[in-house]
């Protein structure tokens, strides 16, 4: 049976998600380019609202998934997958299955379909700022999964975290993907045109501007 989330943890994500809104509203005046869904953090509130059950795939129109944006050091290069079932070009992630703990579900999918481990995301603000409060959440986005299968048609609340690396690590192709690797920031823009996932590379590129 899959363990389901405690109210503290909930709480602990509600907290999160304004911790997020708030450093957004502080740190980013202006940057709406960044975040054209105004209103995204409601959305995922509303969400929450529903309880434990968000957490699992089964949760139909939506339910709660966590990405990991994976970066060198240097902000010049982005890991990326070729994913299988989607044939596109994405960060890695996965579904919660009932872990309300997202950073930690971020992790586990990371390590799962890379290879790559000890990793911990670091914030958004805090690379320049160095403030302790500033939340892990790097990105959020609502995207439609066609239907399939036993599937019908519903959205992935994606909560995304950001991921350093020393340099371009040997990385390991799981069943998930149909490739994986490297590439520049700039040329990463080029292998899709969903807005959502621009809107990460922009986000790094604006973070390498800070250093």
């Amino acid at each position: 049976m899959i363990p389901m989330p405690t109210d503290m943890a909930l709480r602990k994500f509600s907290d999160e998600l304004k911790s997020y809104r708030e450093t957004w509203l502080r740190d980013f005046p202006g940057r709406a380019s960044f975040y054209p869904q105004s209103d995204c953090v409601g959305q995922f509130e509303k969400l929450l609202g529903v309880g434990p059950e968000a957490f699992l795939r089964d949760h139909y129109p939506g339910h709660f998934t966590a990405s990991g944006v994976v970066i060198t050091n240097d902000y010049q290069h982005v890991l990326l997958t070729l994913h299988r079932k989607l044939n596109l070009w994405l960060q890695l992630g996965g579904h919660a299955d009932g872990e309300c703990d997202l950073k930690e579900v971020a992790i586990k999918e990371l390590e799962e379909e890379s290879g790559i481990s000890g990793v911990v995301p670091t914030s958004l603000a805090s690379h320049w700022s160095g403030r302790q409060d500033s939340p892990n959440v790097f990105d959020l986005d609502i995207h439609e999964i066609p239907a399939r299968l036993n599937e019908p048609l519903h959205y992935h609340f994606d909560v995304r975290f950001l991921f350093k690396v020393p340099h371009r690590v040997d990385v390991v192709i799981s069943e998930e993907s149909t490739d994986l690797k490297w590439f520049e920031v700039a040329e990463a823009y080029q292998l899709t045109d969903e807005p959502s996932t621009h809107r990460l590379f922009d986000k790094i590129q604006f973070l390498e501007k800070k250093l």
